[in-house]
């Protein structure tokens, strides 16, 4: 395969489409990747984010943050505001959130985390989150999705969860 180009094998086809069609409805504005290591995610965003920034009708500007296991809220939003071109000179976490969503409410962005290890508080870190869809309208995908996977995403989800709350009170 030349250095570059995406393929999108029989697997990836069917997420790469999703994910296409959710850029594409308004209703939406946060669409997870997720999976395990080396699966193609990053690939698979890169790609995103090339049709992205091809289009000129999708978004006004398409913006990467590259996460990392150490979520330094700091760092996080400096990267987003650099890449957004706007100066964040306020050492206070809640007011460069509050700056940040300003900002990003103002143009329809398209916000990629690569690498995303744990919860993020978007609303802590300044990203728009919550809105037009309703929790019903996904629950019978979701419930297709953990029936189809014979519940192993409800199964992994508990065990991630109990082994991160085991970490955080040794």
């Amino acid at each position: 395969m030349p250095v570059g180009e995406f393929e999108a094998f029989e697997s990836t086809e069917s997420a790469m489409d999703q994910v296409n069609k959710a850029l594409k409805d308004e209703r939406i504005n946060i669409i997870g990747v997720y999976g395990m290591g080396g699966v193609g995610k990053t690939t698979l965003v890169e790609h995103i984010e090339k049709q992205a920034k091809s289009s000129e009708t999708l978004y006004d500007k398409v913006v990467k943050v590259t996460m990392s296991q150490n979520q330094d809220l700091k760092r996080i939003q400096g990267e987003l505001a650099e890449k957004l071109g706007i100066p964040l000179a306020e050492e206070n976490v809640e007011v460069r959130a509050s700056w940040l969503l300003d900002r990003l409410k103002q143009e329809k962005i398209l916000l990629i985390l690569d690498y995303l290890w744990d919860r993020l508080d978007l609303a802590l870190t300044g990203i728009p989150c919550g809105g037009d869809v309703k929790t019903g309208e996904l629950q019978s995908l979701a419930r297709e999705v953990a029936q189809e996977c014979k519940d192993l995403p409800l199964a992994l989800i508990t065990v991630a969860r109990a082994h991160m709350f085991g970490k955080m009170h040794c």
